[in-house]
């Protein structure tokens, strides 16, 4: 084999190499950061299915995620699927909002919000693992498509002035297993 030909071919192996780490890389970095995630909300919300309301306005400084919106406040969970079904209960809310749920890839496979429901309208939704073959309970529903999903809440802000109207919004949403859902409804 000549000199050219050996070096050619070791050029094209670095950089088939390359291009599948590059490749590997890009599939495995969304999930990097989702697991980063997921755990730093345990800490935060104490565990899963727990809210965390992010009360306060943030501005062009933020950076812990691709930048919010300053016309909205935030709301957090990460939900496991291994504990079951719960049901998301959202108060009669009088603006726009939206409740995303996120793959561990952080594709977005589901939403909730005022687009399809219409706003000033009470809702439950049930929310069940990707193998669930229940009842639906006479609810709307949302089947997680991974393990770990992350649930993001953005509630529309009109001005400075009413960010306690959208705090109050954060402070009646829950998320409740389907068994005291029911128990409650008794």
């Amino acid at each position: 084999m000549s000199w050219l030909k050996f070096i050619t071919l070791a050029i094209i192996i670095c950089l088939l190499s390359w291009m599948a780490g590059v490749a590997y890389g890009i599939y495995k970095f969304p999930k990097k950061i989702m697991a980063e995630g997921y755990e730093r909300h345990l800490k935060i919300a104490g565990a899963p299915w727990k809210f965390h309301h992010m009360n306060d306005l943030v501005d062009a400084n933020f950076k812990k995620v691709v930048r919010p919106s300053v016309d909205f406040l935030y709301s957090s969970a990460v939900l496991d699927a291994r504990d079951g079904s719960y049901v998301l209960s959202i108060p009669k809310i009088d603006r726009y909002f939206v409740f995303q749920f996120m793959e561990d890839d952080t594709d977005v496979f589901d939403y909730v919000g005022s687009r399809q429901y219409g706003k000033n309208k009470k809702l439950d939704i049930l929310i069940v693992p990707n193998n669930y073959d229940g009842p639906d309970y006479g609810l709307p529903v949302v089947q997680l498509k991974t393990e770990r999903v992350w649930l993001l809440a953005r509630y529309q802000l009109f001005n400075h002035e009413d960010l306690n109207n959208v705090q109050a919004i954060q402070d009646q949403v829950e998320l409740t297993p389907i068994s005291l859902f029911l128990d409650d409804a008794t």
